[in-house]
C-alpha cells in the first residue's frame, strides 16, 4: 500500500507539469511557417512581373490584431489552467485523504480506493487532452483569421500598387535579401491597423 501512494504521488506530481508547458506564442510561428512554405514554393518558379515583399517580423510586431489576440489566447490558457486546477486540487485532496485513511483500512478497501482514484485520474488525463485540443483550436483560429485579413487586404490594394506577387521576409524565411524599396511592411501594417481599428469600433 506504502509504495502504490509514492507511485500515486509521482503520478500527481507530473500532471502538474502540464500546466507549464501550454504555451501561447506559437501563433507567429505557425503563421510565419506557412509563409515559408509558400515562399520556398515561389521561389522554384520562375517569377516575373512585379514583385513586392513584406517583413513578417515586423509585421506581427506592429499588427494590433495580433496583439488583442495574444491577450486573448492569454486570457483562455488562464481560464482553461483555472478548470485544470480546480479537478486537479480534488484529486489532490482525495489522495491526501486516502493516505491519512490507508494505516487503518482493509486491503480490499484500499484497493477499491486506489480504483477510484485511478478512474478520476483517467479522467483528469482526458480533461487535460481535452483542454490542450481547445486551446490548439483557437490558436488555429487565429492564425486563420490574420492570414484571411492579410490576404483580403493585399487584394484590395493589387491593383493600385500594381504587383503581382508580395512575398513573405523573416529572419527565417526563403529571402535571403529584397531591395527596401520593394518593401510593403509600412504600408500593410498601417492599413490593415486602420481597418481592424474600424473594425472594432463598430463592434462597439
Amino acid at each position: 500500500m506504502k509504495n502504490i501512494l509514492i507511485v500515486w504521488n509521482v503520478i500527481l506530481t507530473g500532471l502538474v507539469v502540464y500546466l507549464f508547458t501550454m504555451k501561447t506564442g506559437t501563433l507567429e510561428s505557425e503563421v510565419i511557417a506557412n509563409d515559408t512554405t509558400e515562399t520556398n514554393a515561389e521561389a522554384t518558379l520562375n517569377v516575373t512581373g512585379n514583385v513586392y515583399y513584406v517583413n513578417t517580423d515586423s509585421l506581427f510586431n506592429g499588427l494590433a490584431m495580433y496583439k488583442d489576440m495574444q491577450e486573448e489566447l492569454v486570457a483562455e490558457q488562464l481560464r482553461l489552467k483555472r478548470r485544470y486546477d480546480n479537478q486537479l486540487g480534488k484529486l489532490e485532496a482525495e489522495y491526501n485523504d486516502l493516505k491519512e485513511r490507508a494505516p487503518y483500512m482493509t486491503q480490499t478497501q484500499g484497493e477499491a480506493a486506489q480504483q477510484k482514484l485511478m478512474l478520476k485520474q483517467q479522467d483528469l488525463g482526458k480533461m487535460e487532452e481535452s483542454l490542450g485540443n481547445q486551446l490548439a483550436k483557437k490558436e488555429s483560429e487565429m492564425v486563420k483569421k490574420i492570414k484571411n485579413s492579410l490576404n483580403v487586404y493585399l487584394e484590395e490594394i493589387q491593383e493600385e500598387k500594381g504587383f503581382q506577387y508580395v512575398l513573405g521576409k523573416s529572419e527565417i524565411g526563403g529571402v535571403l535579401h529584397a531591395d527596401k524599396q520593394l518593401d510593403l511592411t509600412n504600408e500593410i501594417l498601417e492599413g490593415l491597423n486602420k481597418k481592424y481599428t474600424e473594425t472594432k469600433q463598430v463592434k462597439k
